[in-house]
Protein backbone atom coordinates (compact mmCIF):
# COMPACT_ATOMS: atom_id res chain seq x y z
CA UNK A 1 0.00 0.00 0.00
CA UNK A 2 3.06 1.95 -0.06
CA UNK A 3 1.42 3.79 -3.28
CA UNK A 4 -1.16 5.50 -1.55
CA UNK A 5 -1.20 9.03 -0.61
CA UNK A 6 -4.31 9.73 1.03
CA UNK A 7 -6.71 7.27 2.84
CA UNK A 8 -10.46 8.49 3.37
CA UNK A 9 -10.94 6.24 6.31
CA UNK A 10 -9.17 3.87 8.49
CA UNK A 11 -11.46 1.37 10.25
CA UNK A 12 -10.03 -1.34 12.63
CA UNK A 13 -13.02 -3.77 14.21
CA UNK A 14 -12.06 -6.89 16.60
CA UNK A 15 -8.42 -6.89 15.36
CA UNK A 16 -5.64 -8.49 18.10
CA UNK A 17 -3.55 -5.42 17.82
CA UNK A 18 -1.98 -3.33 20.66
CA UNK A 19 -0.59 -0.10 18.31
CA UNK A 20 -1.07 0.76 14.75
CA UNK A 21 2.53 0.35 14.20
CA UNK A 22 3.22 -2.29 11.92
CA UNK A 23 0.30 -1.43 9.57
CA UNK A 24 1.12 -1.19 6.12
CA UNK A 25 -0.01 2.51 5.49
CA UNK A 26 2.36 5.37 4.54
CA UNK A 27 -0.70 7.98 3.24
CA UNK A 28 -2.49 10.61 5.05
CA UNK A 29 -6.02 9.84 6.81
CA UNK A 30 -8.12 12.68 5.63
CA UNK A 31 -11.73 11.22 6.58
CA UNK A 32 -12.49 9.12 9.44
CA UNK A 33 -11.03 6.84 12.12
CA UNK A 34 -13.06 3.99 13.22
CA UNK A 35 -11.89 1.73 16.18
CA UNK A 36 -14.51 -0.87 17.45
CA UNK A 37 -13.95 -3.50 20.06
CA UNK A 38 -10.11 -3.55 19.72
CA UNK A 39 -9.63 -5.06 23.04
CA UNK A 40 -6.23 -5.39 23.22
CA UNK A 41 -5.39 -1.90 21.19
CA UNK A 42 -3.44 0.83 23.64
CA UNK A 43 -2.74 3.57 21.24
CA UNK A 44 -2.44 4.89 17.38
CA UNK A 45 1.60 5.27 17.14
CA UNK A 46 2.74 4.65 14.27
CA UNK A 47 0.09 6.25 12.00
CA UNK A 48 1.31 8.68 9.73
CA UNK A 49 0.07 12.37 10.42
CA UNK A 50 -3.66 12.86 10.19
CA UNK A 51 -5.08 16.08 7.72
CA UNK A 52 -5.47 18.85 10.00
CA UNK A 53 -9.35 18.43 8.49
CA UNK A 54 -11.19 14.99 8.99
CA UNK A 55 -13.83 15.11 7.20
CA UNK A 56 -15.60 12.33 8.93
CA UNK A 57 -15.49 11.30 12.39
CA UNK A 58 -13.58 9.86 14.96
CA UNK A 59 -14.90 6.71 16.68
CA UNK A 60 -13.75 4.84 19.70
CA UNK A 61 -15.97 2.33 20.81
CA UNK A 62 -15.47 -0.32 23.44
CA UNK A 63 -12.23 -0.35 23.36
CA UNK A 64 -10.86 -1.31 26.83
CA UNK A 65 -7.28 -0.77 26.84
CA UNK A 66 -7.22 2.45 24.15
CA UNK A 67 -5.17 4.35 26.57
CA UNK A 68 -3.67 7.33 24.29
CA UNK A 69 -5.07 10.22 21.79
CA UNK A 70 -1.76 11.48 20.78
CA UNK A 71 -1.80 10.40 16.91
CA UNK A 72 -4.78 12.96 16.80
CA UNK A 73 -1.99 15.71 17.41
CA UNK A 74 -2.51 18.68 15.01
CA UNK A 75 -6.23 17.83 13.89
CA UNK A 76 -8.22 21.14 14.51
CA UNK A 77 -11.85 20.08 12.81
CA UNK A 78 -13.70 16.48 12.50
CA UNK A 79 -17.12 16.10 11.81
CA UNK A 80 -17.24 14.15 15.33
CA UNK A 81 -15.85 12.65 17.99
CA UNK A 82 -17.15 9.67 19.79
CA UNK A 83 -15.31 8.20 22.67
CA UNK A 84 -17.20 5.26 24.86
CA UNK A 85 -16.34 2.29 26.26
CA UNK A 86 -12.42 3.28 26.72
CA UNK A 87 -12.03 2.89 30.58
CA UNK A 88 -8.26 3.21 30.32
CA UNK A 89 -8.01 6.25 28.53
CA UNK A 90 -6.97 9.15 31.69
CA UNK A 91 -6.56 11.71 29.48
CA UNK A 92 -6.92 13.76 25.99
CA UNK A 93 -3.76 14.92 25.30
CA UNK A 94 -3.34 15.04 21.30
CA UNK A 95 -6.25 16.98 21.03
CA UNK A 96 -5.47 20.05 21.99
CA UNK A 97 -5.50 21.71 18.36
CA UNK A 98 -8.86 20.47 18.32
CA UNK A 99 -11.08 23.88 17.73
CA UNK A 100 -14.98 22.24 17.22
CA UNK A 101 -16.97 19.51 16.01
CA UNK A 102 -19.64 19.69 12.69
CA UNK A 103 -21.72 17.58 14.78
CA UNK A 104 -21.13 15.47 18.21
CA UNK A 105 -18.62 15.41 20.93
CA UNK A 106 -19.20 12.28 23.17
CA UNK A 107 -16.91 11.39 25.96
CA UNK A 108 -18.70 8.19 28.23
CA UNK A 109 -17.09 5.40 30.23
CA UNK A 110 -13.72 7.18 29.96
CA UNK A 111 -11.04 7.08 32.79
CA UNK A 112 -10.15 10.96 32.09
CA UNK A 113 -10.06 13.31 35.26
CA UNK A 114 -10.46 16.78 32.90
CA UNK A 115 -10.96 17.88 30.02
CA UNK A 116 -8.12 20.49 29.61
CA UNK A 117 -7.17 18.89 25.78
CA UNK A 118 -10.18 20.76 24.69
CA UNK A 119 -9.77 24.05 25.82
CA UNK A 120 -9.23 24.97 21.72
CA UNK A 121 -12.99 23.81 21.32
CA UNK A 122 -15.35 26.92 20.06
CA UNK A 123 -18.15 25.01 18.81
CA UNK A 124 -20.04 21.89 18.50
CA UNK A 125 -22.39 21.54 16.19
CA UNK A 126 -24.84 18.92 17.43
CA UNK A 127 -24.94 17.26 20.84
CA UNK A 128 -22.07 17.88 23.74
CA UNK A 129 -22.57 14.86 26.05
CA UNK A 130 -20.04 13.75 28.91
CA UNK A 131 -21.13 10.84 30.59
CA UNK A 132 -20.52 8.10 32.47
CA UNK A 133 -17.15 9.00 33.78
CA UNK A 134 -16.32 7.74 36.84
CA UNK A 135 -12.56 9.82 37.40
CA UNK A 136 -13.68 13.13 36.01
CA UNK A 137 -13.59 16.29 38.35
CA UNK A 138 -13.14 18.62 36.13
CA UNK A 139 -15.04 20.27 32.74
CA UNK A 140 -13.14 23.72 32.82
CA UNK A 141 -11.94 22.60 29.55
CA UNK A 142 -14.91 23.23 27.82
CA UNK A 143 -15.53 26.88 29.16
CA UNK A 144 -14.80 28.80 25.69
CA UNK A 145 -17.36 26.40 24.17
CA UNK A 146 -19.70 29.55 22.73
CA UNK A 147 -22.02 27.43 21.04
CA UNK A 148 -23.56 23.95 21.13
CA UNK A 149 -26.15 23.56 18.55
CA UNK A 150 -27.67 20.38 20.04
CA UNK A 151 -28.64 18.98 23.36
CA UNK A 152 -25.40 19.86 25.87
CA UNK A 153 -25.43 16.58 28.89
CA UNK A 154 -23.21 16.45 31.47
CA UNK A 155 -24.83 13.28 33.45
CA UNK A 156 -23.54 10.40 35.66
CA UNK A 157 -20.03 11.69 36.30
CA UNK A 158 -20.04 10.29 40.07
CA UNK A 159 -16.52 12.33 40.52
CA UNK A 160 -18.00 15.99 39.13
CA UNK A 161 -19.59 18.29 41.47
CA UNK A 162 -22.59 19.12 40.75
CA UNK A 163 -22.24 22.53 40.49
CA UNK A 164 -19.41 22.38 38.05
CA UNK A 165 -21.50 21.05 35.61
CA UNK A 166 -23.81 23.95 36.06
CA UNK A 167 -21.14 26.14 35.71
CA UNK A 168 -19.72 24.49 32.13
CA UNK A 169 -23.62 25.17 30.90
CA UNK A 170 -23.42 28.86 32.39
CA UNK A 171 -20.31 29.35 30.30
CA UNK A 172 -21.68 27.82 27.42
CA UNK A 173 -24.99 30.30 28.16
CA UNK A 174 -28.21 28.78 27.92
CA UNK A 175 -29.47 31.14 24.78
CA UNK A 176 -26.33 29.12 22.92
CA UNK A 177 -27.48 25.63 23.46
Amino acid sequence: LDWLTLVRFLSLWNMPLATAAGLPLEAQITGGIYLLEMESLVDLDGLPPLAQELTDGVHVNNCPSFAAMGAFDGVERVEYIIIEGAPSLVSLAGLESLVGTATYLVLRETAVSDLDALYGVTSVGGTLEISENASLVDVSGLYNVTHVGGDLTVIDNPSLPAADAAMLEAEIGSNNV
